[in-house]
């Protein structure tokens, strides 16, 4: 099964794309890679600041956070308040605009404080999410959904992310909150077919 983890890369716009192929956009941008079986994929709060939920929605379906400050500005406070609340694991990216002095003051008293840091180094940054991996959460299998389309021939194609469990081809889901519930015909991890999602 291959290894995979998504991380939410928020504080500045047009870095996500350095780390991975662009797929999926809305209010979020999904960016993906895979190297050597160990699958990313990075969520983009696309129309953060104009609107505040994008931000929520990157950080419920991330496993590990980039937080990067390119300079100190509202929405870089307004998203270091929002991970201070969340408990997503964040490491964050100190861009050459802002001073570790600036940092250090901008993070005191929060959680942040303590995250690890790294420069804006885009090798060094894809090296480090290749070590990340989502940690298996048990019970039953939950795949929020942040995309479906109907495709000719085939049925509803939904795109998500599994959270909770492993998904089988042939289960069956509710789609929640609805009573309906959905068979799940095939399974593609990446584009690649695969008999499971983890």
């Amino acid at each position: 099964m291959t290894m995979g983890v998504t991380v939410a890369v928020v504080g500045a716009p047009d870095i996500a794309k350095e780390l991975g192929k662009k797929g999926t956009s809305s209010d979020l941008t999904l960016f993906n890679t895979v190297t050597e079986g160990h699958a990313t994929t990075i969520v983009e709060p696309t129309q953060f600041p104009e609107k505040f939920s994008p931000l929520l929605n990157a950080l419920a379906m991330a496993d590990q956070c980039l937080l990067v400050v390119p300079e100190l500005s509202r929405p870089v406070a307004e998203t270091i308040a929002t991970l201070e609340l969340a408990e997503v694991p964040t490491t964050v990216v100190l861009g050459p605009a802002v001073g570790e002095t600036e940092l250090v003051r901008a993070l005191k008293g929060g959680r942040l404080e303590t995250a690890p840091r790294l420069a804006l180094d885009f090798p060094k940054l894809r090296e480090v999410i290749d070590t990340w991996s989502a940690p298996p959460v048990e019970g039953p299998v939950m795949v929020p959904i942040d995309h479906s389309f109907p495709v000719k021939g085939v049925g509803a194609v939904a795109l998500g992310v599994v959270r909770r469990g492993t998904l089988h081809g042939h289960d069956r889901l509710r789609l929640w909150p609805t009573p309906k519930v959905l068979d799940i015909r095939s399974i593609q991890v990446h584009d690649i077919d695969r008999k499971e999602a983890g």
